[in-house]
């Protein structure tokens, strides 16, 4: 998403960021996250073969408890052994493991994108941000 509230424009790719469509909905009135939620996990477990669409192989697991006056108490994330994210979700402890208030959602993350190797070359119709259309590898 860029922009302000209430006039903010969100777009969506395809994976080889060849097809984009804006979109669309009504909107809510959130807090963006901290741009440091990690620091406050904790480490919960060693993974010898954590699979997902996208990778299969070692990994670690963290998570973070919030107060029961928050609306959502549970979240998790896992890196690769080097720090590179491949699930973060909130509401649970993991993709099978739903824990306390709030929706139970989780995203994947193909590795290769965070890599420098492969910059995302978005095209410029739809970035009005010279910032959003150059992403940076940004490892956990």
């Amino acid at each position: 998403m860029i922009g302000t509230a209430g006039s903010a424009q969100g777009y969506l790719y395809s994976e080889g960021l060849t097809f984009c469509c804006n979109s669309t909905g009504n909107p809510e009135k959130r807090s963006p996250p901290q741009s440091d939620w990690m620091d406050s996990m904790s480490f919960a477990e060693n993974i010898d073969n954590f699979q997902t669409e996208y990778y299969q192989g070692p990994a670690l697991r963290y998570t973070l408890n919030l107060p029961s006056t928050e609306a959502v108490t549970a979240f998790w994330c896992v890196t690769t052994p080097d720090g590179y994210l491949l699930q973060q979700g909130e509401a649970g402890y993991s993709d099978t493991k739903p824990y306390g208030p709030g929706n139970f959602i989780y995203h994947n993350y193909k590795i290769t994108a965070w890599s420098q190797s492969q910059p995302a070359r978005i095209d410029s119709k739809y970035s009005p941000s010279p910032r959003s259309a150059s992403p940076t590898a940004r490892p956990f």
